[in-house]
């Protein structure tokens, strides 16, 4: 029994090197608050082998987990990710703009799965999600991730080298963020912990720059003025110096009267 349970333990070890797991949760949230929820997660194909005893495809991982992608909501999109290496699958859901942007993500999420368990509910990512628009038209987001129990050592071995991240792309310009990195299209990224206690995120945008429309306006309209005052000037100034004609003197190339 030790010798199998030593066995199993340097196989799923050699496994988990070439990482076992990734779970990717994204929120894409639009100005008028509307936006998109995508999770995706995958398997190392090697090691769901070697733990059922068999080959295992994507749909069965999606029916185990209690998603069915006919049922989806309309605007949603599903992708299989499968090859060699790993098996799993991308789904992304529409959420639709609202003065109550956290419970709309909430529908997006519950849409992911039969349960109908919200992002904060019983066994979702986190026991609190907060994301509102600010006083001066930009966006605030707080989070915390919901707290696991300790893992027993085959278990914390399983997810040594998972990786679970959630991105976040607000609109308009990110002033302050915890973020552990920000990708170049200025999309936050946290890694959350897979065992252990809490993560707090937090992240505020100011709203997108209404200004440079309006500053190239006033710069054209700026030199027009400009043009104008000095076609003006020079129209005056040309009229000051010609000499006033005195009405008895015939002009210098006019014929003498007779």
């Amino acid at each position: 029994m030790k010798r199998r349970l030593l066995t199993s333990t340097c196989v799923v070890a050699a496994l988990v090197a070439s990482g076992c797991m990734q779970v990717e949760l994204s929120v894409e949230l639009q100005d008028d608050g509307s936006g998109r929820l995508t999770t995706f997660f995958a398997f190392n194909r090697a090691l769901l082998e070697e733990v059922s005893g068999d080959d295992v495809a994507a749909e069965e991982l999606l029916a185990e987990g209690g998603i069915d992608p006919d049922a989806l909501p309309e605007g949603a999109t599903y992708e299989v990710v499968e090859d060699d290496d790993q098996v799993g699958a991308r789904i992304s859901v529409p959420f639709e703009a609202s003065e109550d942007v956290p419970a709309e993500i909430d529908r997006a999420f519950s849409a992911l799965g039969d349960e109908g368990g919200g992002i904060t509910g019983d066994g979702g990512p986190f026991t609190a999600f907060s994301l509102l628009r600010t006083d001066d038209d930009g966006w605030h987001f707080e989070a915390t991730t919901a707290e696991t129990e300790e893992a027993d050592e085959l278990t914390a071995l399983l997810l040594s080298d998972a990786t679970f991240l959630f991105r976040l792309s607000l609109p308009g310009e990110v002033t302050e963020s915890n973020a552990d990195r920000v990708e170049d299209d200025g999309t936050l990224v946290w890694d959350i912990p897979l065992s252990g206690g809490p993560k707090t995120m937090q992240a505020t945008s100011a709203p997108p720059d209404a200004g440079g429309p309006l500053l190239i306006v006033l710069a054209v309209a700026g030199v027009l003025a400009l043009v104008a005052l000095v076609g003006a000037a020079l129209y005056w100034r040309t009229r000051r110096e010609v000499p006033a004609l005195d009405p008895d003197t015939p002009p210098p190339d006019a014929p003498p009267a007779v």
